[in-house]
């Protein structure tokens, strides 16, 4: 009966897909590299959360979208809000949100020249007054090493990665909606980085070319001075 626990082996591992490998993961920053690598891990240990309403953990026996995302901060010590509206308002009023005219239907659009691994994508609608209503938020992952196709992470009840339907907590395509979708891709941006406060968008993760900068005039003025030894001069032999 020995011959038969290779194939109970084999079988165990086809049930839990190899996550997509991601180009460019060693080159981001601590923080968003951390987020990337949590989401997955978290989605190797909850296979199969399915698509619930209100849920934000695997406990509660499903997640929906910002459900998912409030989840994932929280594993890297974010403290995000927890619906996607407030999620939205927050990286507004916090970080760094890049919006998105309505004629941006494409993914490789200039407008996602600035899109990076770890980022919140929203999407909604535009009111008379401007002002954003958003219904649902992903995180970005990136693009796969294979063929570049772009990919998130999240929650949904309908979207697909590859041409399969996912239902719940997973990765799926990054589409971005045509012009006449009823809902379109609104904005994205950074979550509120707790980590590193370098996190800027003009800092390290957006791998530049520059060499690193020095301290500032105004940081080495912050610096506290060590105070100078007061050396004695050598006393002088007396006179006789």
């Amino acid at each position: 009966m020995t011959w038969r626990l290779p194939i109970i082996l084999v079988l165990c591992t086809a049930a839990h897909a190899a996550q997509p490998a991601l180009q460019g993961v060693e080159l981001l920053s601590p923080p968003r590299r951390g987020l990337i690598e949590r989401s997955l891990q978290e989605l190797d240990a909850h296979p199969g959360i399915p698509y619930r309403y209100a849920g934000s953990s695997p406990e509660a026996g499903g997640m929906d979208c910002s459900g998912a995302v409030f989840y994932l901060l929280e594993k890297v010590g974010i403290d995000p809000p927890r619906s996607a509206q407030a999620q939205y308002d927050w990286v507004k009023k916090e970080s760094t949100l890049t919006p998105l005219a309505a004629s941006v239907t494409d993914e490789d659009d200039p407008a996602f020249a600035a899109l990076l691994p770890g980022d919140l994508l929203f999407w909604g609608t535009l009111g008379p007054d401007g002002r954003a209503n958003v219904t649902h938020v992903q995180i970005y992952l990136g693009k796969e090493a294979k063929d570049g196709r772009r990919i998130m992470i999240g929650a949904s009840d309908g979207r697909s990665y590859r041409g399969v339907k996912k239902d719940g907590f997973d990765i799926v395509d990054f589409k971005v909606p045509n012009a006449d979708a009823p809902k379109r891709l609104l904005a994205y941006g950074p979550p509120v980085w707790k980590t590193v406060a370098a996190m800027k968008r003009s800092d390290m993760d957006r791998q530049t070319t520059s060499p690193p900068r020095s301290i500032s005039n105004r940081h080495a003025s912050d610096l506290k001075k060590p105070a100078a030894s007061k050396s004695k001069r050598p006393k002088q032999p007396e006179k006789k």
